[in-house]
């Protein structure tokens, strides 16, 4: 219905103007000729068409309703999230986050809202909020940063922010660094290179006081 509802709309423009040209007049009402009318019928069918991938679902449902209803745009990258990430948001805006403060985390979160704001000096800078499956959190963008990243900050998307958090009364901002789509291959990369396990030989000793073996 989405995908054709432009041709819909269209089709019964198209059948009202057909019928209310073929409208009696009053003299062929009047003198009982109706035989040059004819009353036109819609049957316009609907051509098939793909389902819409699951992340144009739920941006759908978020546009519409402001909620997601079938999913999270995160659903898909739940390995980003376990690897990458270094905190989840509720924890940088949850009780106890001053622990937090002035530390450089990374997190793998969807971009709800983007606002670029020209500064002093004439400089872009961008304020976005960003959101994970445990909460929501602001993010600023300075100039430098943002030039090198604005084609990542787009609403929807899910992407990897690496930034220092700054605390200020109680309220946690996370100040980027850096962003990555989540589909790039510099995002790829960072997600093997988490999860590559090392080639080697490994000895677990019980005895914690162990420093040497003998030959």
């Amino acid at each position: 219905l989405y995908s054709n509802f432009e041709n819909v709309q269209k089709s019964i423009q198209q059948e009202v103007k057909s019928n209310l040209e073929g409208q009696l007049d009053l003299f062929a009402m009047a003198s009982g000729d109706a035989s040059n009318t004819k009353k036109v019928v819609n049957d316009y069918t609907f051509p098939p068409c793909s389902e819409f991938e699951p992340y144009e679902i739920v941006t759908f449902e978020k546009t519409l309703a402001g909620i997601y209803l079938s999913g999270h745009p995160l659903d898909n990258y739940k390995e980003y999230s376990k690897n990458i990430s270094t905190c989840n948001i509720s924890r940088l805006t949850g009780e106890g986050n001053e622990v937090y403060d002035n530390t450089v985390q990374t997190i793998v979160a969807t971009i709800v809202k983007c606002r670029n704001h020209t500064t002093k000096k004439n400089d872009i800078m961008c304020f976005a909020t960003v959101e994970d499956l445990s909460g929501t959190m602001d993010v600023i963008l300075f100039p430098k940063v943002l030039d090198t990243t604005s084609a990542n900050m787009l609403e929807n998307d899910v992407v990897i922010i690496k930034g220092r958090v700054s605390l200020k009364d109680d309220s946690a901002t996370l100040v980027a660094e850096n962003v990555w789509d989540i589909n790039s291959d510099d995002a790829k990369q960072m997600l093997v290179n988490k999860t590559k396990k090392s080639n080697g030989l490994y000895i677990r000793f019980k005895n914690k006081n162990v420093q040497s073996l003998g030959k």
